[in-house]
């Protein structure tokens, strides 16, 4: 078992966020990460619910589309303080810019259902 590390301090009370739009804050997350490089083109799957439907459409049909977004964020306190990812550049490690990313990420794809493992900053995600 992992030792229990004190993730107070590290709870993101340096931002705030004021009410905006998803493309202001897009836009802020691209300032923040300008020195970074681009992120990863995600290409979703399409499936079709065949379990659930009497009718099987074909994938081209006018059906309903619903965008699920699941991410395994990597807890902070396992990548740097438990683990310590020692192979990893620790620039990648760094919360000050991941946050960030996790952000734009999230507000790129546009999700109907978002889906998160190892979230260790609940504060960052209930203030963006």
């Amino acid at each position: 078992s992992t030792r229990r590390v004190d993730r107070a301090a590290d709870q993101d009370e340096d931002l705030t966020f004021q009410t905006t739009t998803a493309e202001e804050l897009l836009e802020r997350c691209e300032e923040e990460l300008e020195d970074l490089p681009q992120p990863l083109d995600r290409q979703f799957s399409k499936t079709f619910p065949q379990h659930t439907s009497d009718e099987i459409k074909a994938p081209d049909s006018d059906t309903t589309t619903t965008r699920i977004f699941q991410w395994n964020l990597l807890s902070q306190t396992i990548g740097t303080k438990n683990e310590k990812f020692v192979r990893c550049n620790p620039s990648a490690l760094d919360w000050s810019t991941r946050r960030w990313r996790i952000i734009e990420e999230i507000i790129r794809y546009d999700p109907d259902i978002i889906c998160l493992q190892e979230v260790d900053h609940f504060k960052l995600i209930k203030k963006a």
